[in-house]
């Protein structure tokens, strides 16, 4: 895409959610202004104010448009629990979060990551018709 964004790879999601150094002291599930989803902080993060985790919470980490502006501003991502669209119909908003990779698994499956309150992994989706959320990132070159 035009300024160098693109979707991530299956690699760059595993390594961003499971892999990094302190990885599961960056993640967890939060509120944001009533939006459910998962806070993904940076590699140098010194703010306070955070519980990483999954506890089967949405409740666990909640911010008001202010308090999220600070840490928007240190580095940190909100990725909200969008669900998915199967045809016409979309299901689990507020519950699941399901992101594409830039993948493919094979003709008809992609790689993507899922969470909840509870977890988050990754897995292929086994058709890519579905639709699901999209987190853009931008090369720094």
């Amino acid at each position: 895409i035009a300024g160098g964004w693109r979707t991530l790879t299956i690699d760059e999601w595993r390594y961003v959610i499971l892999n990094r150094p302190d990885a599961s002291s960056k993640r967890g599930a939060a509120t944001l202004c009533g939006v459910h989803g998962i806070i993904l902080l940076p590699d140098d993060w010194e703010g306070s104010g955070f519980t990483p985790g999954f506890d089967g919470r949405w409740s666990t980490n909640v911010y008001d448009a202010k308090s999220w502006a600070e840490m928007e501003a240190s580095g940190a991502v909100f990725l909200p629990a969008a669900g998915i669209r199967i045809g016409m119909e979309v299901n689990i908003v507020g519950d699941f979060g399901n992101y594409w990779s830039a993948t493919p698994r094979n003709d008809v499956s992609a790689y993507h990551i899922i969470f909840d309150d509870s977890l988050v992994s990754y897995y292929y989706f086994p058709n890519r018709s579905h639709g699901q959320s999209v987190r853009l990132a931008q090369d720094n070159n």
